[in-house]
C-alpha cells in the first residue's frame, strides 16, 4: 500500500501503480510501472531494477535510459525479447528492441480513433496489448470505446480488429492457436470469435 518509486530487492521496492506485466524466456517479470512513467524489471532473485524510462512524462524515443513514456500500462514480449508497450496517455504503441525505444504506431498525443500505418494511425488510451502465435499485436483501444485494433508490427499497419461499446472489452488474450478471448465488464470472459482468428 505504499506507492515510491525505488529499485532494491523485494518487498524493499516501490512502485506506483503498477499494471500489466509480461515474462520473458529468462523467467524475467517486466512491470508497466504507470505513474511512474517506467518499464521496471524483478529477475527470479527478486531484484528490481528500472528496464527502460526517465521516470519523467513524455514521449522521446531513444536510449532505454533517457526515453520517456506516459502512463505506460502493459506490455507483450516475443520469443526474442523485442516489447511492445501500451503507452496510454502518448496514444502510442512503443517498442524496445537491442536498447532502444521507438514509436511504432500513433503520433504521440494525437488521439482519435484511425485505422493506418504507423504514425497516421490513431488510439485512445490504448491500454492492454497481447501477442498473437503470428506475431500480430491485438491492442485494447480504451477510450474508443474499447475497440480491439490489431496491429502489424512489421509493416505498421493498424486495423480494428472487433468494435467494442463504451468500456466492453476490458482486457484480452489469445490462445496458441489463434483464437481471442476478452474480459468484459459484464463480469464474463468471452470468445470473440471462433472462425476469425489472428
Amino acid at each position: 500500500g505504499v506507492t515510491g518509486f525505488v529499485n532494491a530487492t523485494g518487498t524493499a521496492a516501490k512502485f506506483n501503480r503498477p499494471c500489466g506485466l509480461a515474462i520473458d524466456a529468462q523467467n524475467n517479470i517486466y512491470v508497466a510501472d504507470a505513474s511512474n512513467n517506467v518499464i521496471r524489471k524483478i529477475d527470479p532473485s527478486g531484484v528490481v531494477t528500472t528496464f527502460a524510462g526517465a521516470g519523467t512524462a513524455g514521449s522521446a524515443d531513444g536510449a532505454v535510459a533517457s526515453a520517456t513514456f506516459n502512463n505506460p500500462t502493459d506490455m507483450a514480449i516475443t520469443p526474442t525479447g523485442v516489447m511492445y508497450i501500451a503507452d496510454l496517455l502518448n496514444h502510442v504503441i512503443r517498442k524496445i528492441e537491442n536498447g532502444q525505444v521507438t514509436t511504432i504506431a500513433g503520433f504521440a498525443g494525437a488521439l482519435g480513433n484511425v485505422d493506418g500505418t504507423g504514425s497516421a494511425a490513431r488510439f485512445n488510451q490504448p491500454s492492454w496489448i497481447t501477442l498473437s502465435p503470428d506475431g500480430t499485436l491485438l491492442i485494447r483501444d480504451g477510450a474508443n470505446s474499447a475497440n480491439i485494433r490489431k496491429l502489424d508490427p512489421v509493416t505498421g499497419v493498424v486495423t480494428t480488429f472487433a468494435a467494442g461499446s463504451a468500456n466492453l472489452y476490458s482486457g484480452v488474450g489469445v490462445d496458441s492457436t489463434g483464437l481471442v478471448y476478452t474480459a468484459l465488464s459484464a463480469n464474463t470472459i468471452t470468445l470473440i470469435s471462433d472462425f476469425d482468428r489472428v
